[in-house]
């Protein structure tokens, strides 16, 4: 891959992978280091490129496993995003109610941080980034069966562990 390629394709995918990493990441300055660090990466495997079948999925590929070291080794938790998972009510809830969902998130942050990380990261782009399946299965690398399976089995995994934590 030429300079000139190189320089095209970071023009077109630069913004995406920013916009990806600030979602996961939730600060637009730690996503341009993410985005610019897998950028570099790529640069150094330039000549590999021609070989890879999607670059855009690899780039997104690279920005999720560096925004999830980042996250691990921080302690940082994505909040947010789990937010706006949960549905929000019309109303404004009670002192009660917000110690409930309170504790219902975090509940639900433990359960997630809990199943694999091909899960986590199905999980994520589904119910937060709001991708189709087709989409996942792009950037996955995988089948769309694939992808479906383990949606399902995460979202199993979620309810069973959610339900055991209401009961006890």
């Amino acid at each position: 891959m030429t300079r000139e390629e190189f320089t095209s394709m970071v023009r077109n995918e630069r913004p995406r992978l920013v916009k990806m990493a600030s979602r996961l990441l939730g600060s637009e300055h730690d996503a341009e280091d993410v985005a610019q660090s897998a950028l570099l990466k790529l640069w150094t495997m330039r000549d590999d490129i021609p070989n890879i079948r999607t670059v855009e999925a690899y780039a997104t590929i690279i920005v999720r496993n560096l925004c999830l070291d980042q996250l691990r080794s921080s302690g940082v938790k994505n909040r947010a995003s789990i937010d706006e998972v949960l549905p929000q009510s019309a109303d404004d809830p009670s002192p009660e109610e917000q110690l409930e969902q309170s504790d219902s998130l975090g509940h639900v942050e433990r359960i997630l941080a809990g199943l694999p990380d091909a899960h986590q990261s199905i999980m994520k782009m589904r119910h937060v980034e709001g991708l189709e399946v087709s989409e996942i299965a792009s950037i996955m690398d995988m089948s769309e069966g694939n992808v479906r399976v383990i949606l399902s089995r995460a979202r199993q995994r979620v309810k069973e562990m959610f339900i055991k934590l209401q009961i006890s």
